[in-house]
């Protein structure tokens, strides 16, 4: 039976780690539209509300939470 250990071996930690960055540019992305007034940016899926920079924030402070290993 293969060890977790090998997980990482098999490049399983990438999807986590793209996933933890796409947020944390998401988050900033808003963050400079809202400061320099760009609606395009905010607006991340036409038809719904616009990303509040509360959101953002939050965006990019769980973003890097994401890929962090569980303790043993």
């Amino acid at each position: 039976m293969p060890r977790l250990g090998c997980a990482v071996s098999l490049g399983l930690r990438a999807p986590p780690v793209v996933a933890a960055l796409t947020s944390v540019a998401l988050g900033v992305a808003v963050l400079f539209a809202g400061a320099l007034g760009v609606e395009a940016l905010k607006d991340v899926l036409p038809g719904f509300d616009t990303l509040k920079p509360s959101t953002a924030i939050a965006f990019c402070h769980w973003g890097p939470g994401g890929p962090t290993k569980a303790p043993a």
